[in-house]
């Protein structure tokens, strides 16, 4: 992943790379939590429509209910397993702790003095951070880099470019292998096909 080009040279460019990452992995972490907080209310939303339907089907409180009387206790099952299988609520929390964390080091980076022996210590951390996320969903890292880089004030040129498939699934597939170009390197690719023409 390319990333946003701070003054290196400079001691807030070195304090801004540093805000930009954290940054960037809380909106990140706070898309993930999201994500999950809403499967679970689903899913629990769900298990409770379902499972007063398979109450009622059973006590004929509901006539045309006798007709699906198999399926309404099969999704109400169906839904609490994939609940209890894949601990939404657990992985909400994971990321929860993940965002607070990080939004914890951006306001620590906003009070603290711009000195090299900070800036040592809060890159230190991200790091310590870094190395117990759990696997990076890279479209979703992408979307949190756009709208951190807009933010901070980049412009459209160094966003990542996506395509409709990747936004939508950017939750559901890591995208390991895909290689994002900025707008910018599309832009540029354009016009050397075009001159070349």
């Amino acid at each position: 992943m390319a990333e946003i080009m701070f003054d290196e040279n400079t001691e807030e460019g070195l304090l801004q790379r540093l805000r930009f990452s954290s940054q960037r992995n809380a909106v990140y972490h706070a898309a993930r939590r999201s994500f999950y907080d809403f499967q679970e209310r689903l899913i629990n939303f769900t298990v409770v429509v379902m499972g007063s339907a398979a109450f009622a089907s059973f006590t004929d409180v509901i006539s045309f209910a006798s007709k699906y009387a198999a399926v309404f206790p099969a999704v109400t099952v169906a839904a609490g397993l994939y609940s209890l299988v894949f601990s939404l609520s657990q992985k909400a929390g994971t990321h929860a702790a993940f965002q607070k964390e990080y939004f914890m080091i951006v306001a620590e980076i906003a009070e603290l003095d711009n000195t090299a022996e900070n800036r040592k210590r809060i890159d230190a951390r991200l790091h310590q951070l870094y190395a117990q996320e759990p696997p990076t969903f890279h479209a979703l890292n992408c979307i949190a880099y756009n709208n951190v880089l807009m933010s901070m004030g980049g412009t459209p040129h160094e966003q990542y470019a996506l395509n409709w498939f990747q936004r939508a699934f950017s939750n559901f597939f890591r995208f390991e292998a895909v290689l994002f170009p900025s707008v910018r390197d599309l832009e540029m690719q354009s016009q050397n096909r075009i001159s070349a023409n």
